[in-house]
């Protein structure tokens, strides 16, 4: 079961619980398509032209044009691919001058990346396990790969075949969620500057092939529009974008949520083989959906939590995502000047469409997207606040206390009995007795335990239907 923020409440439905494997991707797209980065120095004061502070001036001044280079060679290198050597010069451009914003960004970027590694190789073992998972799941990795990102496909399979167990996966997860944290600390330190780029065209050339064939000048010859040759990125290696306070909160806000979800994959042993990678609409038999769940519990002692506060990061993170949409709820006039997504909102800037949330809709008993983000900021401000939260489930509200389940969650769950696959692949809850004292009131558990029958009845139902 899955919290999805509606109307400033909690929405209890049949999406799968937290997060999916497709975290392995996704997050790979937070971590590529954020690495435009920026030159971010400062530049020294020369209070005096001469003696001791005119010498200072210039030492500052070598040290930070030093960092500068080192950060313009790191550049070079991860337009290469030659991504640990680059990761290596953003790293010592840092120890010439801390304030680097291109090098923090950079290396804040890379550090979940260089995790990621060969991933798609490295499951095979687990996902090809017939104990462990149904012999076609890997076929699902593969095909979660972006075909459009070559190179970034490379990247994912370039690995040994080393993780066989829930057990290894997880502790893989693990792992990349400490760099997603690293990730969004460091972006943290640079969300109020700007500055100018170059992404690696690899990163996307069908998006920087359209950036540039806007801005080009169309001569009419009679009826049919000729666009000039310089009109395409030819061979160009990278591309010169802005970013600015709405990209980097944009990243800050996604390596929250990811991080996020990876702590809740990883917060019980479960086996994360058994989730769906992507949303493929294929409908599951009821035998495939008891398979599925045979598989979530082939880890070792399935539903032991795994360490004492496995939430610990998720306030900081649900914090970010917060700020993340205020800032665009107040400031659509700079991020979305012209009203609607448009290729001259922000030229220059690497999110050129802007992020618009209008508030006009030509139904009127639709929520608008500006409805949207408000009503989402509320649902957090709400939990941030340590309030318990409005769950929405068959059309009633009742009243949960998500603060206390994450700093006091139950040591151990009863996943058999406590959830059931659907035939969307998805997890739902399907006995909430486990979560029964996080219930603002006893009069809330019991509402919600007969609406679930309910909802759950009524999905049976059509399930049948359909068959």
């Amino acid at each position: 079961m899955s919290w999805q923020r509606s109307d400033g409440r909690i929405e209890a439905n049949s999406r799968s619980f937290g997060a999916r494997l497709a975290v392995l991707c996704h997050l790979l797209f937070i971590a590529l398509i954020s690495v435009t980065v920026a030159c971010g120095t400062n530049e020294a004061q020369h209070s005096n032209p001469n003696g001791a502070h005119a010498k200072k001036a210039e030492v500052d001044e070598e040290v930070l044009y030093k960092s500068d280079e080192l950060a313009d060679e790191g550049e070079s290198l991860l337009i290469e691919k030659r991504y640990e050597d680059a990761y290596g010069k953003f790293s010592e451009a840092l120890q010439f001058n801390p304030e680097n914003s291109r090098a923090t960004f950079w290396r804040a970027i890379l550090s979940p990346y260089l995790e990621m590694k060969g991933i798609a190789r490295r499951v095979r073992p687990l996902y090809t396990n017939p104990k462990y998972a149904n012999p076609k799941k890997y076929r699902e990795v593969i095909q979660a790969l972006n075909p459009r990102t070559p190179d970034i496909n490379r990247h994912l399979l370039n690995g040994p075949e080393d993780i066989y167990t829930p057990e290894d996966l997880q502790e893989w997860m693990d792992r990349l969620s400490l760099k997603v944290d690293f990730m969004r600390n460091e972006l943290k330190k640079i969300r109020k500057t700007e500055f100018l780029v170059r992404v690696p065209i690899w990163l996307g050339r069908d998006y920087f092939n359209h950036y540039v064939s806007y801005d080009c000048e169309a001569t009419s010859y009679g009826p049919i529009p000729y666009r000039e040759e310089n009109c395409s990125l030819h061979d160009s290696k990278s591309f010169p974008v802005m970013i600015g306070r709405m990209e980097l909160d944009y990243f800050i806000a996604m390596a929250g949520i990811y991080q996020a979800n990876l702590d809740v994959l990883t917060a019980y042993r479960i086996n994360p083989a058994a989730l769906k990678l992507t949303e493929t609409g294929e409908i599951q038999s009821q035998a495939e959906a008891e398979e599925q769940k045979k598989y979530l519990l082939t880890a070792t002692a399935p539903g032991v939590l795994r360490n004492r506060d496995p939430f610990s990061r998720l306030r900081p993170a649900a914090h970010e995502v917060a700020a993340g949409l205020r800032y665009l709820l107040e400031n659509q006039n700079e991020v979305c000047p012209a009203g609607t997504y448009s290729m001259q909102n922000r030229r220059g800037y690497l999110f050129r469409f802007g992020f618009c949330l209008n508030d006009l809709d030509i139904d009127p008993t639709r929520l608008t997207e500006a409805d949207h983000a408000r009503r989402t900021l509320r649902a957090f401000e709400i939990f941030l606040a340590g309030r318990p939260v409005e769950i929405l489930i068959e059309d009633e509200v009742v009243l949960f206390d998500a603060n206390k389940l994450f700093e006091q969650p139950p040591t151990e769950l009863n996943i058999e009995d406590t959830i059931a696959f659907n035939k969307r692949r998805d997890i739902s809850l399907v006995n909430a007795e486990p979560f029964a004292h996080y219930f603002h009131t006893q009069k809330d558990y019991e509402r919600f335990t007969r609406l679930l029958k309910q909802r759950n009845s009524k999905d049976k139902f059509e399930e049948e239907e359909e068959k």
